[in-house]
Formats: structure tokens, sequence, C-alpha cells
């Protein structure tokens, strides 16, 4: 029998591991720009504005990615257990 679920679970896992480091990455990056770049307050604020929707956009596609992942960990366990009865 292929072990095809055991993979899906490990990208399942690898996903969450990205989706935290995108979000720390967008976090930090947000931070050191605001420290260092000299900017006025309306600037700052529409940076500010920007980056979180990147964020916002980095975590839908994250997210979305973790569905579709779990959606084919799904069906690969639905189409084993149907193996497994056929087989006895």
């Amino acid at each position: 029998m292929d072990n095809g679920s055991t993979a899906a679970g490990a990208t399942g896992a690898g996903m969450g591991g990205l989706l935290m480091g995108l979000l720390i990455g967008a976090v930090v990056g947000g931070v050191v720009a605001l420290l260092f770049a000299p900017q006025t307050g309306n600037e700052t604020r529409r940076m500010i504005k920007n980056r979180a929707g990147d964020i916002g956009n980095a975590f839908r596609g994250a997210t979305r990615d973790m569905r579709e992942t779990a959606s084919r960990a799904g069906e690969q366990m639905r189409q084993s257990a149907a193996e497994m009865r056929q087989t006895g």
C-alpha cells in the first residue's frame, strides 16, 4: 500500500511553518522599515496599511494552500480505506 497520506501530513505541517515564517518575516520587516525610514506620519500610515494588506494576502494564500493539502490528504485516506475494505 502507498504511504501518500504520511507525505501529505508532512506537507501540511510544513505549510504551518511556512505561514508562521511569512508572518514573522512580515512583522520584522515592517518594524525595521518603520524604524529606519525617515518619512512623514501620513507616509508611515500608508506604508503600514500596504504592509497589512500584503500580510493578509500572504495569510489567505497560505491558508488556501493548507486547505487544498488537507483536502488531498483526506481524499487519499478515503481511497486507502476503500482499498482496505475491498482487500479484506
